[in-house]
């Protein structure tokens, strides 16, 4: 069994598997448009020609310790934790499993 006793979090990936999708480039500003619940900003497209590798990304968004990478096969978010403050591991898990719980349906609307 997991001690968790001077355990923590340093940083969550949780990655959304689709069929591919060789135009997500050209949704770029309906991904920052469907993400805005999530983080604001400009978003950036890779121009990587539609035949280049599928994992590679596509378009990118990053608002401090969130970023969002999204390629022809999945849509990717990266939360970097900074504990500091020292939260508790469940009030950690709690905010993290809202962040991704919200990516979901942001993804969903794409």
């Amino acid at each position: 069994m997991l001690n968790l006793i001077n355990k923590s979090i340093s940083q969550v990936l949780f990655v959304i598997g689709y069929m591919r999708d060789s135009t997500i480039r050209i949704k770029q500003f309906d991904i920052e448009k469907a993400l805005l619940p999530l983080l604001v900003g400009s978003s950036v497209n890779t121009n990587l020609p539609d035949d280049f590798n599928p994992q590679l990304p596509r378009v990118t968004l990053r608002q401090g310790k969130l970023s969002v990478h999204f390629s022809q096969l999945t849509a990717q978010l990266t939360i970097d934790i900074d504990n500091t403050n020292g939260k508790s591991l469940d009030v950690m898990r709690d905010s993290i499993a809202k962040k991704i719980n919200l990516f979901q349906s942001c993804v969903d609307e794409i």
